[in-house]
């Protein structure tokens, strides 16, 4: 059996011929990795902030008894609002039936009174008014039971008087030289004024107007007109009336309805359903500001769906 002799220059050449990954290719791929946990990192931030900042999802339609129970209040104090200007004890069952379903609903809003009450939050007067609004709405119910002091609420029979004036004359000094008659000063008059609601409690002072108004498409709530009541530094204010006019088929007609109702989307927020076709007008009638016709079309967005319209209502910069 024959020895078999190799060459040196063949095995030298058959080594260079076996890859081994070297140093400089493990940093490559270090780097690479490093590249695309940034860009991954930079993605994420991006749509982070696209979602949350520049195209928010706003929840609509969230039914009250899936609200807060802070905003389950703002909606209770809202149905009072509603009650106070309508008058329609049933509206206001049934809108105090969907805060807490199969609950008594006049026990509800006696609940958010004394709520409120324990809590201190009544101090001024559109508070006093708003728990007058919601006694109102479940006074001589039967079976409602009210665990706190209303009697402090109790509006009197017995005309207010009016502000008290007092005024003060101070008794003349005998002048050193006798004269026949000491003539008086001339009287301080001290009135006691009545103080104002909170000052740092939303409200409005003046007329009002129509800020801003756009035209959008929304297959999910179509027909849509949502309005937005705010002070100049865009705070919105809640319990605003507002008021929307149509022409139906028995004549004008006209409904009223109050910001804050739906807090989950904002305190100074309300929204109203419109028909295909018809034209509608939205007005705030105690602020004298009201928009341009309002065309229910069902030819401005795709597969027929009804325009919506997004408002807001700022008071007049003087």
């Amino acid at each position: 059996m024959s020895e078999i002799n190799s060459d040196p220059k063949t095995d030298r050449a058959d080594e260079d011929l076996i890859y081994e990954p070297g140093l400089r290719h493990k940093s490559h791929t270090a780097v690479y990795t490093v590249i695309g946990l940034l860009g991954l990192a930079i993605g994420v931030g991006l749509g982070l902030f696209y979602t949350w900042q520049l195209n928010p999802v706003i929840e609509r339609n969230t039914g009250p008894d899936k609200l807060r129970e802070e905003d389950k209040i703002n909606y209770v104090i809202g149905v009072g609002l509603d009650y106070a200007h309508t008058g329609d004890l049933n509206r206001a069952y049934n809108l105090l039936a969907e805060v807490e379903p199969g609950s008594d609903p006049f026990q509800i809003a006696a609940d958010t009174v004394c709520t409120l009450t324990r809590q201190g939050r009544i101090q001024t007067s559109a508070d006093i008014q708003a728990i007058r609004n919601l006694i109102a709405v479940f006074q001589g119910q039967p079976d409602v039971q009210a665990n706190c002091d209303l009697d402090v609420f109790t509006i009197s029979d017995t005309p207010t008087p009016t502000p008290q004036v007092i005024i003060v004359s101070p008794t003349p000094t005998p002048p050193l030289i006798a004269t026949k008659t000491a003539t008086p000063e001339s009287p301080v008059v001290v009135e006691t004024i009545p103080v104002g609601a909170d000052a740092t409690a939303p409200s409005i002072e003046g007329r009002m107007q129509v800020a801003a108004q756009r035209q959008f498409c929304d297959a999910n709530n179509p027909g849509m007109i949502e309005i937005y009541v705010q002070e100049e530094t865009s705070v919105q204010i809640p319990g605003v009336p507002i008021e929307v006019r149509w022409a139906g088929t028995n004549g004008q007609q006209s409904q009223i309805f109050y910001t804050g109702l739906k807090p989950q989307i904002g305190p100074g927020y309300a929204d109203f359903k419109m028909t295909p076709g018809v034209t509608y007008i939205v007005s705030l009638p105690d602020f004298g500001a009201t928009t341009e016709r309002l065309v229910a079309r069902t030819d401005a967005c795709d597969n027929g769906v009804t325009i919506s319209y997004e408002i807001y209502f700022r008071p007049i910069i003087q």
